[in-house]
């Protein structure tokens, strides 16, 4: 009777650690349904988010961030600049990759590996997402790297500027493969840099008016808000903001926005501060639009709290778009339809 109870006592302590252990490496929900968040640390505790932070004028500095979208998420950042991993909001792993930090966020996992643009060593850095083996790194043969894009099987970096012009300044960008190889290089000028460097489909309503008799193609920046394909359909993330390349059944472009206030303070208690990925102007610190990334059917975003908090906003987009799954497979069978 004795042994009974024990292995009944036993198991129930393994039921309720793994309760607990999945508790703790939960996302946690906000006041909208589309969106969670997932809390991490950046100082003070031993599973810190690796970063460069200035308390004087509340800046934190990421060279990098990326998910599986299943719940495993990777950070690089710091000085010297650190790899991580997390299983939730529960630390696995962190390996060192360079003494140096960074000034601009370059950094993806591709296939089974973490990439990383080193834009002051000019070097490029992978090592095996599961942190184990070695880090390999290749020369990069470049003089200067001010911005870049890793892309799903290439990856694009842009120079300083190489000529100033009287109308436009020049700049050289250098096409990469993901083990390093040079693939093309091209000058172009200012107005095609963004269009070269982020290839987006146009938004194709671009006459058409809102309420206001304002063009909706003019809160559509293709290049910096195309954030991949939902379900077959463009889609362009602008803060709360997210419009699809289609229509929806009141013939005008399907958009939503998450309604979260209209002062700072209203919007920063919903979304986190977004952290600074481009530090290489000295004077002006900014992010890049690969901050906030698409995987699956989710937007992810990294922001921070001054309070030390490290936050990574979940946007769930099958909830901000319930019925386009459906439309979109009644639109491809409609075309086979047709075809047939």
């Amino acid at each position: 009777m004795r042994t009974n109870n024990f292995i009944r006592f036993m198991a129930l302590t393994a039921i309720m650690s793994s309760f607990a252990f999945t508790a703790a490496d939960a996302q946690r929900a906000s006041r909208y349904p589309e969106m969670t968040y997932w809390d991490f640390t950046f100082r003070d505790a031993a599973d810190s988010v690796d970063c460069v932070y200035n308390p004087t004028n509340n800046e934190l500095y990421l060279s990098g961030f990326d998910t599986d979208g299943k719940g495993t998420f990777y950070f690089a950042g710091g000085e010297p600049l650190r790899v991580s991993c997390f299983k939730g909001t529960k630390f696995q792993w962190r390996r060192e990759v360079s003494k140096a930090g960074t000034t601009c966020a370059l950094f993806r996992m591709h296939g089974d590996s973490l990439y990383l643009v080193q834009n002051v060593t000019h070097e490029l850095i992978a090592l095996s997402k599961d942190g184990k083996g070695d880090v390999r790194r290749v020369k990069l043969p470049v003089d200067s790297i001010k911005d870049g894009v890793l892309h799903d099987k290439y990856f694009v970096l842009c120079s300083n500027m190489v000529e100033h012009g009287d109308w436009n300044d020049y700049y050289e960008l250098t096409y990469f493969n993901y083990n390093g190889s040079l693939m093309v290089r091209d000058t172009v000028n200012t107005s095609l840099r963004d269009k070269y460097m982020r290839p987006a489909p146009d938004f194709y309503d671009q006459n058409t008016l809102d309420a206001y008799g304002n063009r909706y193609a003019r809160s559509v920046n293709p290049c910096w808000d195309y954030k991949g394909m939902f379900h077959g359909v463009p889609l362009y993330v602008s803060g709360c903001r997210f419009t699809l390349n289609m229509d929806g059944a009141d013939k005008k472009p399907l958009r939503r926005k998450i309604d979260v206030g209209i002062n700072a303070e209203e919007y920063y208690q919903v979304i986190p501060l977004p952290v600074l990925t481009d530090i290489t102007d000295y004077m002006c610190h900014t992010g890049l639009p690969e901050a906030t990334i698409l995987r699956g059917t989710h937007v992810y975003y990294a922001g921070y709290w001054h309070d030390g908090r490290l936050m990574v906003a979940d946007f769930d987009v099958d909830k901000i778009f319930p019925t386009v799954k459906d439309e979109v497979k009644k639109w491809y069978n409609y075309i086979g339809d047709k075809n047939k």
